[in-house]
């Protein structure tokens, strides 16, 4: 009897794994579910995306996969491009030579037609100078196809100045009021320091910030003809435009503008210092919006401004930004439509609105923006003030020049015409080796 039960059971269990696998196989005809995989390094975000991509499953049927990659990220890229394995959609930074070297190696799948469709229908929806970056216009020097577009801002960002409101309060100014010229902005400074507020900071160790206020600086004074010839070296580093540049770094240092310690801060103590209220004012990207809340113990009541434009610059104050997070489509996938439909849901009005809301990131998509925080739409906004893309940009060894020349002048140690004279001869020297 223990004989048969044994073989009773054995039967049994053989046969319902026997079901289990007719049951999982796929029924003739049935097809299998498209996947769509989109590989990026955004950490922070991933919780947010993973929700966003199962909804979209839910909606459309087709699974997208948001596959972090962490730090190793781009060599990734580079060796799947090289073993044509990418995955349907890369996360990217922006456009440029990156982006043209997997264009030019047939890995990137062309969006010319599907954004120029029904009159530029989708094209329009985007802040038009994010988009940009990844055009590539009529005789592009990275040798692309000629007014073509090859990817799509997801967010943008750009850099301004924040400011406590309640800090100006505190000081007898106006919260709803921020300096919108030079002189309001060193007159501001000083009602600050009246009133035992330090007016400004900024992490000043690092490079990229010296050099973003001065070349917005550089802007206003010489505008987009003369940015060109500088940056081509054709007009020298110690012109009176550059000049009165830094002598807007010599402003700072004067009126006493500078939290202590500033020269030597790194950004992310900048940050900490003024999310506690340690300054009125810092310059800092749309990015930071999310890190102050997280640094802060209570809400902080915060502002934003443009850099303030010195009356006598002939030109307009223009902002520094782009694209915050961009994707393409790749030539490896089996799926560009659905790709493509998948990007289309993801940048649409709601969809956009859901991300700034969850990431206090600003959305490429320019329709958004009444849904966004107030904060965030200061910086959406600045979005229109961005200078204009020449497809020039300084050298990073002359760039350095200017950077540690800022924070010298600051200090006292050296006058401006010394550190121009040192970026003009770096230049120059530069020219000499093409």
């Amino acid at each position: 009897m223990k004989n048969i039960l044994k073989f009773f059971v054995i039967g049994l269990f053989i046969t319902s794994i026997a079901g289990g696998f007719v049951g999982c196989a796929p029924k003739e005809g049935q097809v299998e579910q498209m996947t769509v995989t989109v590989w990026h390094w955004w950490g922070d975000q991933q919780p947010m995306l993973k929700k966003m991509a199962a909804d979209y499953e839910e909606e459309s049927g087709v699974k997208v996969k948001m596959m972090l990659i962490g730090s190793d990220y781009f060599k990734k890229l580079q060796a799947s491009a090289a073993a044509k394995t990418l995955p349907d959609i890369i996360g990217l930074a922006g456009g440029g030579d990156l982006l043209a070297r997997y264009i030019n190696a047939d890995r990137i799948y062309e969006l010319t037609e599907e954004l120029n469709k029904n009159n530029g229908e989708w094209r329009k929806t985007f802040f038009p100078r994010a988009l940009e970056a990844f055009f590539y216009e009529a005789g592009n020097a990275y040798k692309v196809k000629d007014d073509s577009f090859w990817g799509i801002p997801l967010t943008v960002m750009n850099i301004q100045i924040y400011y406590h409101k309640d800090m100006f309060v505190k000081a007898g100014l106006d919260p709803e009021k921020p300096p919108k010229t030079w002189g309001e902005f060193l007159e501001i400074s000083e009602k600050l320091n009246a009133a035992g507020i330090s007016p400004f900071v900024a992490g000043l160790s690092e490079p990229w910030i010296d050099y973003t206020f001065f070349n917005a600086y550089c802007w206003t004074y010489l505008g987009k003809e003369n940015m060109k010839k500088l940056y081509t070296g054709e007009l020298p580093y110690t012109n009176d435009g550059c000049l009165k540049a830094m002598q807007r770094v010599v402003d700072m240092r004067v009126h006493k503008i500078l939290y202590p310690g500033t020269i030597n801060m790194n950004n992310k103590t900048a940050e900490i210092n003024f999310a506690n209220k340690k300054a009125a004012m810092m310059l800092n990207g749309s990015w930071a919006v999310n890190v102050y809340q997280g640094i802060a113990s209570d809400e902080l009541e915060l502002g934003v401004f443009p850099f303030p434009k010195p009356v006598d610059a002939e030109y307009p104050m223009y902002l520094f930004g782009g694209v915050g997070k961009g994707v393409a489509v790749t030539t490896s996938s089996e799926y560009p439509e659905e790709a493509i439909a998948f990007l289309k849901w993801f940048v649409d009005k709601d969809r956009q609105s859901q991300l700034a809301k969850e990431s206090k990131q600003i959305p490429a998509n320019s329709d958004s923006l009444s849904q966004i925080d107030p904060l965030l739409k200061g910086f959406a906004q600045g979005m229109t003030r961005l200078n204009p893309d020449i497809k020039l940009e300084e050298k990073n060894e002359v760039r350095e020049i200017l950077s540690k020349g800022l924070q010298s002048i600051i200090l006292g140690e050296v006058i401006p015409q010394n550190v121009l004279q040192k970026a003009r001869e770096e230049k120059e020297k530069i020219m000499k080796k093409k």
